[in-house]
């Protein structure tokens, strides 16, 4: 997990020492392929330009080509995996720590009138 995540994690694993912890691949931050490791000023543009696309609902649109992710491809890699998280620990209490682009796919896939294309109008 990236380390944001991790230390936001610890930091709630500090007031429930005894609290099981565990870090899933389906809830790592949104792949941005060509564009991975990549300084935001050094790729304002494209990152602008896909943005609008998944604004006009284009969200099949990957970020950073190929090997980037879609708004599409998160949701189902998130949505999966929260349901098999539940569905393993049913009739307990889950927290998710998580970065942006899932926290905003996930909830942009299931608030009502929302849908993937404003999932960039979810607060952080």
């Amino acid at each position: 997990p990236l380390t944001r995540a991790r230390a936001s994690a610890d930091a709630i694993a500090g007031a429930f020492p005894t609290t099981a912890r565990a870090c899933f691949e389906g809830l790592r931050e949104m792949r941005y392929g060509s564009l991975e490791g990549s300084r935001i000023s050094d790729v304002r543009g494209e990152m602008a330009s896909v943005s609008r696309r998944w604004t006009g609902g284009e969200t099949s649109a990957r970020v950073g080509g190929e090997d980037g992710e879609s708004p599409e491809d998160l949701a189902g890699r998130v949505l999966s995996t929260v349901r098999r998280i539940m569905a393993e620990r049913e009739g307990t209490v889950v927290l998710l720590v998580c970065h942006s682009w899932v926290n905003k796919a996930l909830i942009a896939s299931v608030m009502p009138d929302m849908g993937l294309s404003r999932m960039q109008e979810v607060p952080q």
